[in-house]
Formats: structure tokens, sequence, C-alpha cells
């Protein structure tokens, strides 16, 4: 089964990059402390971007603190545990315990990082500070490749320099980078698909072929066939010439016209046969697999309602109804309650435990993998209470350290799966 790879620990290192460059960076560092090694909440989140602290007054002409010092300062963050006083202002936001046990991890590196800034290159300076936060814990083998090709890439503009002079310039040559799958090249082999998802229109789609085709929402109906004011049909007559045929709209307590009608029906064939074309459009560009995805409603006596005619599902009703009954063997058939309905809210069917399995009798419903790998799915983060490994040492005969973490010799960076959290 292939898997579909992203860039996001090259992105997050890259945010980390520019936070620590520019404090004032204000996405960069809301990008930082929602990346992998934070992961705080969004409501711890909200707590540390907006609660006002004596320690970091705003800054002239604008409306939010600075968040570095937010984080330096969190301590003085409220805490589910505390009350709001007149010292301690909260905005009926407070940090969770979770959300206190993550800053009070990385404020420590933060804090070091932040001192220690124009004192050595820029590219040690950014890497330790990643390391220190666990950057590299969360990602494969693949993804730790992109980041230090963004670091080489970093140290190749900046030199042994402690600052990044011409920071435009550098984004350019990231963008590069990205663009032209230079950092991605390497595992162009193995990842053909790693462009991933494309979500576009049927007619966008034409005369393209995708491996697997999601078709959703195929019981809403286009727009009906409202009473227009005015019908008109072009016809070819016996000479060859061409006739034009005007319907106006009957006014109110007036028969129905019936040119109008006929009109008004040849225009509801030629919108069902227009979806015809359309859904064998879409059908079509599925190489592997197709994915139908619609809803059913019942009627009073609890029957499934036929699906209205001028639905996409409509035009296939005649064909798929039978599959539902009896599939065939290269078809298969899920059903699950509406989403928001009561039967979804107590199915147990919807409930997944922390190891990632599925409760219920529909377990086989839902094609769940926990695989770490499948990243457009899941995401690993460090847990809250995360530790850098001991890096020191006593070595015989001397009084210095050396950096000897219990990690694969072969790979300095690798971690076993329960030093991770699956969130």
């Amino acid at each position: 089964k292939k898997k579909k790879k992203t860039a996001g620990g090259f992105f997050d290192l890259m945010s980390l990059t520019r936070a620590m460059i520019n404090p004032a960076d204000r996405i960069a560092w809301l990008s930082i402390l929602r990346a992998p090694w934070c992961a705080l909440q969004l409501q711890d989140l909200l707590a540390v971007a907006t609660s006002p602290l004596a320690e970091n007054p705003l800054p002239a002409g604008d409306s939010f603190p600075l968040l570095l010092y937010q984080v330096l300062n969190w301590r003085d963050i409220p805490g589910s545990g505390d009350g709001c006083s007149s010292n301690r202002s909260c905005n009926g936001v407070v940090l969770s315990d979770e959300g206190q046990r993550i800053l009070s991890r990385i404020a420590p590196p933060l804090s070091t990082a932040w001192q220690q800034r124009r004192r050595k290159p820029i590219r040690q300076w950014i890497e330790g500070l990643w390391l220190a936060l666990g950057g590299p814990v969360t990602l494969n083998e693949q993804e730790r490749h992109w980041c230090r090709q963004y670091l080489d890439l970093l140290e190749q503009y900046a030199g042994d320099r402690a600052e990044l002079e011409d920071w435009p310039r550098f984004q350019a040559a990231v963008n590069r980078l990205y663009a032209n799958d230079i950092a991605f090249r390497e595992y162009s082999d193995q990842t053909p698909d790693a462009c991933g998802l494309q979500i576009m229109t049927i007619h966008k789609a034409k005369g393209l072929e995708f491996d697997t085709v999601i078709l959703p929402a195929l019981d809403k109906a286009t727009r009906g066939n409202d009473s227009e004011l005015l019908r008109w049909r072009q016809r070819v007559n016996a000479r060859g010439g061409t006739d034009l045929l005007l319907a106006p709209l009957p006014s109110p307590g007036v028969e129905t016209d019936t040119l109008y009608q006929h009109i008004r029906r040849e225009d509801s064939i030629r919108e069902r046969l227009e979806n015809t074309r359309v859904m064998y459009v879409a059908c079509t560009r599925a190489i592997k697999k197709l994915h139908l995805l619609f809803t059913r409603d019942k009627n009073d006596n609890g029957e499934y309602k036929t699906p209205a005619k001028n639905s996409l599902l409509g035009t296939l009703w005649p064909a798929l109804a039978p599959e539902l009954d009896q599939p065939e063997p290269d078809c298969a058939v899920n059903i699950h309650a509406a989403v928001g309905s009561e039967a979804a809210l107590n199915s147990e069917s919807h409930q997944i435990d922390a190891s990632g399995s599925l409760d219920g009798a529909n377990r086989d419903a839902f094609d769940l993998d926990t695989d770490p790998d499948d990243s457009y799915r899941f995401q690993w983060r460090l847990p809250a209470d995360w530790q850098a490994p001991d890096w020191s040492t006593n070595r015989s005969g001397s009084n210095a350290s050396k950096q000897t973490p219990e990690m694969d010799t072969a790979d300095p960076l690798s971690v076993s799966d329960a030093d991770l959290t699956f969130g």
C-alpha cells in the first residue's frame, strides 16, 4: 500500500526559523506552537495568545502581545486550577493541565536559544533548538532528509554568520527547492503520488485519470426546473430552416399553457441527459477504485426514498439499486449513520479508542490504518511531558561529557513508537 508523504516537518522547521529571527512574526509563532513538538490545543493556544501579562505589555500600536514572551512567562497565565483575580485576568480562557506541561517543556529551550541569538552560526542555532524541542522525533527518515536539505540551504545562504541578511532571497530559494522537487528527487521513484489529494470539478477532471476517485454528495439535486418567465426552443423545420418556439409563463389563475409545459418537459429531459453525461465522465476517471458517497432519506413508513431524478445519483440508480441489496464481488457497500443524527451520536461504531482501533459492530465498515506514515489521516505528536534524551554520560578518565543518547546508532534521530503519542 502506497503511503502519502508530506513535508510537514520541513515547513515547521521553516516556521521555527522565521519565529526566532523575528519575534513579531505572529503567524510563525502560532505555527510552531501547533507543530508536533508542541501541539497546543486550540483553547490553550488562545490562552497563550490573548492573556494579558504585566511582564509582557502590548507593543505600541499592536493589539496582541509578543508570543515569545508569552511562552517564556507562561507561569503567569491562569491555569485550569487557578482563579481569575484582578492581577491575573484570564478573559475566561485558561491553560489546561496538558498545556501547562507542554509549555513547561518547551519554554526552557526557547529561552536558552533566545539568550544565545547572534552568538553562533544561524544553522547551528536553529538546528540546536529544533533538536532540543524534539523536532525530528515525530518525523520519518524521508521527512528528516527534507529537513536536513533545508538546513543545508540555510547554511549555504547564511554561512557562518549569525543572521540571515536577505530573507526574501532565501525564501525564494526555498520555494524553488520545493517547487522544483530538488529536496524530493531522491524519493520520487518511491512516491509517484506525492502530489496527494486533488480537489476539482467534474468538468476540470475531463481527460484525466486517477487511481482513486471519490464523488461526494451524489444525492444532492441540481437546481430545480423553476417556472421561468419565458421559455423558448429552436427547431429545424422540414425546409431546413429554423423555427423559434416561445412560451411565456401563464398568469396566476390561468390554466397551464400546453406549449410552455412542452418546452419545460424538454428542458427537464435535456438536464437529465446532461447529468448522465457528466456522471459518465466522473466515473470513468477512476483507474482502480471509485467511491460513490450519498445519503438516503426515509418516508413516513420507514422505507428509503428513491433519489431525485435531477440528482447525479438518480442517473445511476437503475443500475446501482440492485448492488445495494446484493453487491457484486468487486463492489463494497458501507452504511453509516448520518453525521449529527441521534444514531451517530449513540453508535459505538463511531468511537475510536486510544490505540486507534474501532469498537462496535460496524468495525469493518471503517478503513482505519494507524501507521504513522499515513500523515494525511493521523499525525504523531510528542507527549506533553516528553523529555529529550540524557546526552551526558561520564567518560572514564575524563571530566568531559559525551553525547550518547540511547538511540539507534545507524540513525541518531530514530526513536521507538513508545516515545510517541498518537493524536
